[in-house]
Order: structure tokens, then C-alpha cells, then sequence
């Protein structure tokens, strides 16, 4: 029999993707074919999930309506290749909790607990897969207790998604190889300035609706492949000058949208690729000092949905015509003619 390893399934996977070739049955030393071994066990083994191969190199498997019970008898069998793709268990309403070595006779590249109603992940729930996760996703449960400390246990996970739950207070972090966080959706009231010094690989950060009502000094500044950051519905007033400082060049997405922000007195590290959401918050006007020269430098601002006063701090870009087409925002100081108004300051000359 053919016992297929991971090391096997790289190779097939980068003959698949650099040449047209037809992937046939192994030979033996001798030349003789041999016999080929589906990753998927029978189904009556692990009913009542279900296992699907994936282009005859990694094998899915999907549990609907299953216990803990069920789960320890079904990964406690021999599977035909314990090097297994991905586990979904979603809209479950039976595991409360993700216990020890539940899963350690197999590896999976991706665990999926999604929709469901966990509250308690342990970390021994992930062994086997320390060297092989690449993708946690338990979003929409209603976790208290994750454990953190055991990502930087983790050899390549690039994702983590624990949006949607009940996690109080910013965790403390380790991984070099985490690219996507979120945990948006969560209670968690603060974000220190510690929160990502330990987590230097980031591309994309998700803390939408997470009660932020500051946001620290310099929290961004060791994040030098961050592009994109989520910060909208939360309930920041004001953005101090050193609160976003960032160091990518490659930064694309600031969303601050629907906050209840009065005040910006500065956003650093912006690129001509840079997008800057500030919709549905309390700005009544631009400083030019701040602004003008995120405008020069092309980045695009979303200020729809706010407060702003027809006078000298808002026209001084409406009425340049290149600055004015990278600020999405409603009309403002223009008459029934659809024509700018003429502004004139407190001392009464124009603007």
C-alpha cells in the first residue's frame, strides 16, 4: 500500500502548479504500480462527519451535529493519512468547549469552528497540528477563554479569526508568522501599546467594534508589512498625534469610520496607496496643516457623513481641484447653483 505523506502531497502539488503533467499511480522500486489509498476513511467510521477529497491530494472533513463524545471515537480511529486538509464544524450547538487531544492522531492545515456556541478552546486541542496549522477560524462563537500563549507554538499560522465572541481585555501575543488577526466584535475595551510587538509579521488587523475608546502612543510602529487597519464602530473621539504612526510603505486601508471622532491632529506614514475612512464621525473641519499633505501626496479621505462647517478649514480644499477629487465627502459651502460660496474669515477678507 501507498502511504502517502505530506512531503508526497508538496511534491504532486508543485508538479500540479509549474507543469502540465497527469499525476498516475506511483510505482514501487521495481516498477510495479502501486495500489492507491484514499485519505478518507470509511464513512461509516466517522459518521456523523464526512470526509471529501480535494484533487486526490488532501482530504476535508465536515462535522454537523457532533459531540465531544463523537469527536474523541471518530479521531481516535486510524485514518488511512492522518494529514488531513481542514476540520469544519460550523452552526454546531453542542460543543461548549474544544478539549485536550482531542485531534492529536491527525494534522490539519485549518480548524473551522464557526457559528456555534464555544466558549473554551484548550490548547491541547491543537496538538498534532502545531507544525501544519496554517488558519484558526472560530468566528461567531461565544469564547471567554482562548489560549494565546499558545500561538507562538505555532510553526507557520498565518491566520487568526476570533471575530464575533466574548473576549474581555487585549491579549498578550506571540507569533513571527501571524499575518491576519481579528477580533473585531469582542468586548475588548483597550488596546495597550504592547499589543503587537510580538506580532511583527501583521498584513491586515481587525478591531471593529471592539469599545476602543483610545488608542495608545506608537502602537503601530514595529508593524512594517500592516495593510490594513480596522477600527471603525468603536468609541474614539480623538486621534492624537503619535497614535497612528505607522512604518509600512505598503499600507493601504485606515478605516476609522463610525466613531465619534471630533479631532484628528495627525495620522503618519501615509502612502499615495493609502485610503483613510473618517465617514459617520463629528469632524466639523480639516486643518489644512494636517491634511494638506496627506492630499499632496495622493492619499484618497472618506469624510461623508460628518458635521463640517462651511468655513476657511474646510474650503481650502474643496476649492483646489486636485485636492478636492481625493476627499469623498458630502457638498459642502456650495450654493442652490451647485457653485462654491465665497468665504471670508472673522477678520472678513476671503479665505
Amino acid at each position: 500500500m501507498w502511504p502517502r505523506s505530506l512531503f508526497t502531497k508538496i511534491v504532486l502539488l508543485i508538479g500540479v502548479t509549474y507543469g502540465d503533467i497527469t499525476i498516475n499511480s506511483p510505482t514501487s522500486a521495481n516498477n510495479t504500480v502501486a495500489s492507491y489509498v484514499s485519505p478518507c476513511p470509511e464513512g461509516k467510521d466517522i459518521w456523523p462527519c464526512t470526509c471529501l477529497e480535494k484533487d486526490d491530494l488532501w482530504a476535508d472533513i465536515s462535522c454537523q451535529g457532533v459531540n465531544k463524545e463523537e469527536l474523541y471515537e471518530i479521531f481516535g480511529t486510524d485514518f488511512p493519512d492522518p494529514d488531513l486538509n481542514v476540520i469544519r464544524v460550523e452552526r454546531n450547538l453542542e460543543l461548549t468547549i474544544l478539549p485536550e487531544n482531542i485531534f492529536e492522531n491527525v494534522t490539519f492545515r485549518a480548524f473551522v469552528f464557526r457559528e456555534g456556541v464555544l466558549e473554551d478552546i484548550k490548547a491541547g486541542g491543537f496538538n498534532g497540528s502545531f507544525r501544519t496549522a496554517l488558519s484558526l477560524d472560530f468566528t461567531s462563537n461565544r469564547i471567554t477563554s482562548f489560549p494565546f500563549s499558545a500561538l507562538q507554538n505555532f510553526v507557520a499560522l498565518t491566520e487568526l479569526f476570533l471575530g464575533n465572541n466574548s473576549i474581555t481585555g487585549f491579549p498578550s501575543m506571540k507569533s513571527a508568522t501571524l499575518q491576519v488577526l481579528s477580533l473585531a466584535h469582542n468586548p475588548l475595551r483597550s488596546l495597550p501599546s504592547w499589543a503587537f510587538v510580538q506580532l511583527p509579521a501583521l498584513v491586515s488587523l481587525d478591531l471593529d467594534h471592539t469599545g476602543l475608546t483610545v488608542l495608545q502612543p506608537r502602537t503601530f510602529v514595529g508593524l512594517k508589512s500592516l495593510a490594513y487597519v480596522f477600527l471603525a464602530d468603536n468609541q474614539l473621539t480623538h486621534v492624537a498625534a503619535d497614535s497612528l504612526a505607522f512604518v509600512s510603505a505598503g499600507l493601504k486601508v485606515v478605516s476609522l469610520s463610525h466613531n465619534a471622532i471630533k479631532s484628528v491632529a495627525g495620522i503618519s506614514g501615509l502612502g499615495a496607496e493609502a485610503s483613510v475612512f473618517l465617514d459617520g464621525n463629528n469632524l466639523s473641519e480639516i486643518p489644512e496643516m494636517i491634511w494638506r499633505p496627506w492630499l499632496e501626496k495622493g492619499v484618497k479621505v472618506w469624510v461623508i457623513d460628518n458635521p463640517l462647517a462651511c468655513g476657511c478649514e474646510v474650503t481650502w480644499a474643496l476649492h483646489n481641484e486636485t485636492l478636492r477629487s481625493l476627499m469623498i465627502t458630502d457638498e459642502v459651502c456650495v450654493d442652490e447653483a451647485g457653485n462654491f460660496m465665497d468665504i471670508v474669515n472673522e477678520a472678513g477678507s476671503g479665505c
